[in-house]
């Protein structure tokens, strides 16, 4: 009997080594795999190294979408004036900086135009600047002046927050409405006599939108050429 059971053992052990031998070599190399883990080691898996994705270079974006001076305005009109009380805020319905509101009733194209009016702003807050250097006022007069380049400065940033966060989409909507409006010749005011108020609507976009390029062009150069430096 022990005789039986030791031949049935040496039978079972030799069926092992057999089934193991036969076992392609490529099968088993190709379930074990040496993986880096976290701490630099190498660790032994049974399935693919997972590849970390590398985070250490930002994804690339266009020179546009990355820049804080849209459709190529020169930083110099949106350094932020040194006299401002406060930074202001914006959303699609206004803006507001201390005791300054702007609203966006007549819509984000006539608020982009009026922001982009950004030269008259600095000259105005430059003015009142340079005339508190250079002669202040007494007494009550000196508090005005103080208050009104507040404001000026607020004005200022309101402007510049808006054309930031607006004036690609504001310029796209306008430059469709002024296309339309010239296919249809409602180009010029001569035509506007009252009777048709779509053709009215037309010569203000046409205009709106002549307005706004030239005041896109005049930033795009430096402040300097057009305002005195006042900070």
């Amino acid at each position: 009997m022990l005789v039986e059971i030791s031949q049935w053992v040496i039978r079972l052990t030799l069926m092992t080594t057999l089934a193991w031998i036969l076992v392609p070599v490529n099968s088993v190399q190709a379930a074990i795999y040496a993986c880096p883990n976290a701490k630099g080691d190498t660790a032994f898996q049974d399935r693919p190294c997972t590849i970390a994705k590398d985070t250490s270079a930002p994804e690339s974006t266009s020179a546009e979408e990355t820049s804080q001076y849209p459709l190529g305005l020169h930083p110099s009109w949106f350094i932020s004036p040194a006299n401002a009380p406060q930074p202001a805020y914006c959303d699609r319905l206004g803006c507001d900086c201390a005791s300054q509101v702007r609203n966006f009733r007549s819509g984000l194209g006539a608020a982009v135009a009026d922001a982009l009016f950004l030269e008259a702003a600095w000259h105005r807050y430059a003015e009142q600047v340079i005339e508190m250097e250079t002669d202040p006022p007494e007494g009550l007069a000196y508090l005005q002046l103080q208050v009104s380049i507040e404001e000026s400065a607020c004005e200022i940033q309101m402007s510049q927050l808006t054309i930031r966060n607006y004036v690609k989409d504001a310029v796209r909507v306008l430059k469709k409405r002024a296309e339309l409006a010239e296919k249809r010749g409602n180009t010029d005011y001569s035509s506007c006599d009252g009777t048709n108020e779509k053709v009215c609507e037309d010569v203000d976009a046409y205009d709106l939108y002549q307005r706004v390029l030239m005041d896109l062009e005049t930033l795009r150069s430096p402040r300097s050429f057009f305002v005195a430096d006042a900070d």
